[in-house]
């Protein structure tokens, strides 16, 4: 995850938003080596520190299936969710369900940058304004 994540920070702008599974098991990893904010970073929004909850809770329940069994209408959206939340990277881990889901967008989309444990994406326009080129 620590190679993946320091080629986004190496490419991406400092206000680029890469967007991990927050419902996932561990954040720890995400926390250390990612020098990006996410557009949503846990189950409960971590709104003890403030923020609208509502409007974090409404992220969380459209961000969290992407990463777990995405309908094909929620992967036809992906893009436009990325845009709304102004995401521009997506990170899938090996420990994410959607990651043993052969036919999803997570096999289907070519990646920015990958290896056999984690997967970055480009979403939404920025990555293609920045002018970056996913792997082939």
């Amino acid at each position: 995850m620590r190679s993946v994540y320091d080629q986004l920070n190496d490419v991406l702008p400092a206000k680029a938003i890469v967007q991990y599974n927050p419902y996932a098991t561990s954040f720890i990893s995400h926390e250390i080596y990612s020098d990006h904010e996410a557009a949503v970073g846990s189950p409960d929004c971590a709104s003890a520190f403030g923020g609208n909850s509502n409007t974090c809770g409404q992220r969380f329940k459209e961000v969290v299936p992407l990463f777990i069994n995405p309908t094909p209408l929620q992967e036809a959206r992906l893009d436009d969710l990325c845009r709304q939340y102004g995401i521009t990277a997506l990170l899938v881990d090996n420990t994410d369900e959607v990651w043993g889901r052969r036919g999803t967008w997570v096999w289907t989309r070519i990646p920015l940058f990958s290896n056999e444990y984690v997967r970055a994406f480009a979403c939404g326009d920025s990555i293609q304004q920045a002018g970056l080129k996913p792997a082939r």
